[in-house]
């Protein structure tokens, strides 16, 4: 085994020492670690272990909440595009239809957010959403037809939004790491 994949065992080893030549070693041997897949005379530190194991969780943690800061950025900067895209093209500025929309807008940012926090009815909630969202889309692409050039690429964006989202949600690694820290983070106050 090459030093990097040792020192994953050495690190969290109640028979490790330091020395200042080679760093950590084996205390029996005070020699660098040369076994092959496992050391025989390993004896777990609960305490590094969870350590390490927490580092790692906050760094797989870290990548999630990049991807759903992303995500959220993404969605509510196309949300307000594709609004003022369809208000240009359909010339339909209508006080109440532009307060309705700001609405949803608010509602969707609101969700987002509470997801950001931890909330698990929140994420069912906009999977749902999300996943009725590419129905209606697929159910009335003949609205979107009216202007073809405005049409096919909202349709085509909403829908790979609305996956993404979904995916991102309940089957990102990454995110569900973050989900979990974030969660924890809420049940434990």
């Amino acid at each position: 085994m090459k030093r990097a994949e040792t020192l994953k065992f050495c690190k969290t080893c109640t028979k490790r020492t330091f020395n200042s030549k080679s760093g950590i070693v084996c205390s029996l041997t005070n020699e660098i670690a040369s076994f092959v897949n496992e050391c025989p005379d390993y004896a777990v530190d609960y305490r590094e272990k969870n350590e390490a194991t927490k580092k790692i969780s906050e760094e797989k943690a870290s990548l999630g909440q990049q991807k759903m800061t992303r995500f959220i950025y993404i969605i509510i900067s196309l949300s307000i595009a594709l609004k003022a895209l369809a208000y240009i093209s359909f010339r339909i500025p209508l006080t109440t239809t532009i307060l309705m929309d700001l609405g949803k807008l608010a509602l969707q940012f609101g969700l987002l957010y509470t997801v950001y926090s931890g909330r698990n009815w929140a994420k069912y909630l906009l999977t749902g959403a999300y996943g009725i969202g590419i129905l209606f889309i697929l159910g009335s692409t003949d609205l979107f037809m009216l202007n073809p050039m405005v049409g096919i690429p909202t349709i085509l964006a909403l829908i790979s939004l609305y996956s993404y989202g979904i995916y991102l949600f309940n089957f990102d690694k990454d995110f569900r790491d973050f989900f979990d820290l974030q969660e924890f983070k809420v049940y434990r106050r």
